[in-house]
């Protein structure tokens, strides 16, 4: 069990730029700003976005008034973006101008998910320095901080209560694990979604590791930038990703996903 690494007198921290927030997103805002970056390659710019996106630079969905408690989706990706990415959004104090967000209101169009249901963050807190926005970022070779990082996911699931985890990529998909004894023996050793599909990892219900009990049904997708890259890619089809989606948020049972993915 991780516990929530911060002193207690910053439990109920208000972020004063940002008097219209939900309190718990307040509070999760405050957190992720009290949280240090030793890690090379990485700044801090919580809350610094006012505007739809995802947590913990903006939002974490399109209205900050609407409470984390209630919302049946949590969308997983695994950091922030690039220190350009970051800015071209802050200029527009919105990511909804991205890729990654276009792409991803289609899939979830497409599986029924009102966006509302759904709250926007990343395992990993912070902003990339320098280089792309996709492949591993370099916070995941500070053990230190990764475990701040999984302490505040955590703290996360234990605010939102989520029915459904849906992680963007095979890395956030690998990042659960971290959260999750019962995830990082049955994933152990997946590199592609058809190590997932064959595990039966394409939906399944995960415990995680909170005081009490919890578990929610975990459905990774190919992240969203991808369908940018052209012909290169390597994607299964999206109607798939929106049909295993569907049954997923109405109960019904789900359906395999068989072709690999690129590793984000």
């Amino acid at each position: 069990m991780f516990s929530l690494f911060l002193p207690n007198n910053t439990m109920n921290i208000t972020h004063s730029l940002r008097p219209t927030l939900s309190s718990d997103l307040t509070r999760l805002i405050g957190l992720a700003t009290q949280l240090e970056h030793p890690v090379h390659g990485m700044y801090n710019y919580s809350g610094q976005i006012n505007g739809p996106g995802f947590f913990p630079a903006a939002w974490g969905g399109t209205d900050p008034l609407r409470p984390l408690q209630g919302r049946s989706v949590m969308i997983v990706g695994q950091d922030q973006d690039s220190i350009a990415g970051y800015r071209r959004s802050k200029g527009k104090e919105s990511e909804e101008h991205t890729s990654t967000w276009r792409n991803l209101m289609t899939l979830l169009a497409d599986a029924g998910i009102p966006e509302e249901a759904c709250f926007f963050t990343n395992y990993i807190m912070g902003i990339r320095r320098s280089g792309p926005a996709t492949g591993p970022s370099p916070a995941l070779a500070c053990e230190e901080f990764m475990r701040h990082c999984t302490a505040l996911f955590l703290e996360q699931l234990r605010i939102q209560q989520p029915r459904i985890i849906v992680p963007l990529g095979m890395i956030p998909f690998q990042l659960l694990a971290l959260a999750s004894e019962d995830l990082r023996f049955r994933a152990i050793g997946t590199t592609n979604f058809k190590d997932i599909d064959r595990r039966g990892l394409a939906s399944s219900i995960v415990n995680f590791e909170l005081p009490e009990p919890f578990t929610a049904q975990v459905v990774p997708v190919c992240h969203p930038s991808y369908p940018q890259n052209g012909r290169a890619r390597d994607l299964l089809d999206r109607r798939r990703e929106a049909d295993v989606l569907v049954q997923a948020f109405t109960g019904t049972t789900s359906a395999p996903i068989a072709q690999a993915c690129p590793s984000e």
